[in-house]
């Protein structure tokens, strides 16, 4: 009679797989949730300042890394002056997987809550936010960020506009945009729309497309009511009469391009409609 075969040890050497899938997992998360905010604070600032020679201020940073979904609150870039150039309350980007595959900023969303603006162009025509668009005179590098945005929105946002050729300075506020298909890493320009209001009561429309790289745009601008008084450094340029009074609606199709550092603008098909308006001699 043969002895019996003792019985072999269980292999628990699966049982180290969902032990270290959890670990794993675990170690995602902690990254995601806490590292990449810590690391995003710290770092903005100094790429901000390396990379465009501006300033940068956050308030407060959180990521999900099971979503992909970046939550930043109160944004804040100036010039190296301390005067403002862009700003927001709250924003979310909504990033893609594949974003390491193409190598780039591929998001499904960018959501800007209360985001300001302010443009300014110099004596010389310079506009200040030029330097913040790759392959043109101040910006700090000629290749484009790699980013492709699907869906692009703004709520409430506003615009400070400072001429200093002509010494006019207007706002807009209430804007609200909506743009589809942004992106720096195909040559199609994508689609948007904008609607807002300026303090004296225009109501603008506009529409259109727009590429980053290059910076260009083109469509039409629509304005609804627009105070002529208010445009008085502009239409002194072209009238021996002074504008007391009047509003206008106005169409203007044009085209937008950025070269070295300064705007190029064109108009062509614009219309005007004219009331109450009121002249005086100079």
């Amino acid at each position: 009679m043969n002895p019996q075969t003792p019985p072999r040890a269980p292999n628990r050497r699966w049982l180290l797989v969902p032990v270290i899938a959890a670990v794993l997992a675990v170690g995602y998360a902690v990254a995601g949730f806490l590292l990449v905010p810590w690391v995003a604070e710290r770092e903005l600032p100094r790429l901000v300042e390396q990379q465009l020679h501006q300033r940068a201020r956050i308030g407060e940073i959180s990521f999900n890394p099971f979503t992909l979904r970046l939550h930043a609150r109160e944004f804040a870039l100036e010039t190296m002056e301390g005067r403002p150039v862009l700003g927001f309350t709250d924003a979310v980007l909504g990033f893609r997987w594949y974003s390491l595959l193409r190598r780039a900023w591929v998001l499904d969303e960018v959501r800007l809550v209360d985001p300001a603006m302010h443009v300014e162009i110099a004596k010389d025509g310079r506009l200040n936010l030029a330097a913040l668009f790759p392959g043109t005179e101040g910006a700090a590098s000629a290749q484009p960020v790699r980013l492709a945005i699907g869906h692009f929105s703004v709520v409430n946002g506003s615009v400070d506009f400072e001429d200093h050729r002509h010494g006019y300075c207007d706002r807009a506020e209430r804007l609200s945009i909506e743009l589809s298909s942004l992106s720096t890493l195909d040559p199609e320009m994508g689609p948007y729309a904008l609607t807002g209001q300026t303090p004296g009561g225009a109501k603008l429309q506009w529409k259109g497309e727009v590429s980053l790289a290059p910076l260009a745009a083109t469509g039409t601008l629509a304005v609804e009511n627009a105070a002529l008084a208010e445009l008085k450094p502009y239409i002194d340029d072209i009238t021996a009469a002074r504008v007391v009074a009047g509003r206008a609606d106005l169409e203007l199709p044009y085209q937008l391009a950025l070269a070295e550092g300064k705007p190029r603008f064109s108009l062509k098909g614009a219309k005007a409609h004219l009331r109450d308006l009121a002249l005086a001699s100079r």
